[in-house]
């Protein structure tokens, strides 16, 4: 069974969704880095780190669904599953070791900025193919954005 664009052309579809197909790989990966840094974190912050990292996992979950939904609306199944997304991340792994989480901080402001960056360069592309996945990225971008902020306020 196949689920086609009811509005837009096939060509169209599909080049629309290849970006949002990498946004959704980014988020997956971000959010394994964050869960990652979830376990990691060690220090007097310990718990209000390990509490704002759950907040910021189910942030990247809600991004992701809204995300894979609108390729699907757009007739395009996303692809999620470990094996791909570990083959096309470009979000760098965090170390696997214990960390502070003043360096963690400094970490995750490094890799939620370069999937800013890269969404950035997609929201251009899609503004010429599709303005709804591009609203979209305009939205998430909003909140990573806002999410950089707080981070960059955890070590000030």
């Amino acid at each position: 069974m196949t689920i086609k664009s009811q509005t837009l052309p096939q060509d169209i579809a599909e080049a629309v969704a290849a970006p949002l197909q990498e946004t959704v790989v980014d988020y997956l990966s971000l959010a394994s880095v964050v869960q990652q840094a979830h376990w990691a974190v060690v220090g007097p912050e310990f718990r209000s780190f390990h509490v704002y990292m759950d907040e910021l996992a189910a942030e990247l979950d809600g991004l992701t669904d809204t995300t894979a939904e609108r390729m699907l609306a757009v007739g395009v199944l996303p692809r999620g599953q470990v094996d791909y997304v570990a083959a096309h991340a470009q979000v760098d792994p965090l170390p696997t070791t214990f960390v502070q989480k003043r360096d963690l901080v400094v970490a995750l402001n490094e890799r939620i900025a370069a999937v800013v960056t890269r969404i950035r360069e997609r929201i251009v592309l899609l503004e010429e193919l599709d303005a709804v996945s591009a609203d979209l990225l305009i939205g998430a971008t909003a909140g990573l954005e806002k999410t950089l902020w707080m981070l960059q306020a955890e070590n000030s």
